[in-house]
């Protein structure tokens, strides 16, 4: 994947994300594989840039508080959903990342060109 490529779909990707509190695992896969193709074109490590799979968690859909009944408790419960979910500001926050620094290299990498470094080919 070339990297302006990979930059769009990541400015896509950020652009459409559900304006929600948690967003489902899809939206992690699709950055992930983008990420990835761009550390393999260009031969970095973008590690610090994925999200970390303890962000990722099944979400409360039901709780039931526990009580006494006669001198007997009763438990309480927590149903988890099916889904996989992230925090969208924990996704928005590696989004960001990564998105300013492809900007800062190619601020960087300008800048050594204008005063007469240039990369090897």
């Amino acid at each position: 994947m070339e990297l302006a490529q990979a930059y769009f779909l990541l400015k896509s990707l950020k652009d459409n994300i559900p304006d929600r509190h948690e967003v489902e695992q899809k939206w992690v896969d699709d950055y992930h594989s983008i990420v990835d193709a761009v550390a393999k074109e260009a031969g970095v490590d973008l590690t610090a840039f994925r999200v970390d799979a303890s962000e990722l968690h099944h979400p409360v859909i039901s709780a039931r508080r526990g009580f006494a009944l006669r001198g007997r408790v009763v438990p309480g419960s927590v149903q988890y959903g099916s889904k996989t979910v992230i925090e969208r500001s924990r996704l928005m926050h590696k989004l960001d990342a990564v998105l300013s620094y492809f900007q800062f290299k190619q601020g960087a990498s300008d800048a050594m060109k204008s005063i007469g470094f240039r990369q090897e080919s």
